[in-house]
């Protein structure tokens, strides 16, 4: 599936995603980032009720169980800023 088949506000959710996660592992973040993105839309129809999937994605790569939660909660929170809940 290609991006242009992806609503704008998923697009923008997770590139809002992405942002925060490179906050959490600095550069290298960018290649976990669009392999997981790859994968997110590989095997998840990609739409915002189906963000929570590509953040756990990505969380599961940090390294420590803490880390993990708080990207996580931040990360919910873009969702909501986004759509506005």
């Amino acid at each position: 599936m290609s991006d242009k088949h992806i609503l704008p506000i998923v697009i923008r959710i997770c590139h809002s995603i992405d942002k925060l996660f490179l906050t959490y592992v600095g550069p290298v973040g960018s290649l976990l980032c669009e392999e997981s993105f790859n994968q997110w839309k590989a095997t998840h129809r990609p739409s915002p009720l189906e963000i929570p999937y590509y953040i756990d994605m990505l969380a599961v790569q940090l390294p420590d169980n803490e880390k993990k939660a708080q990207f996580s909660k931040e990360a919910m929170h873009l969702i909501a800023n986004h759509i506005g809940t």
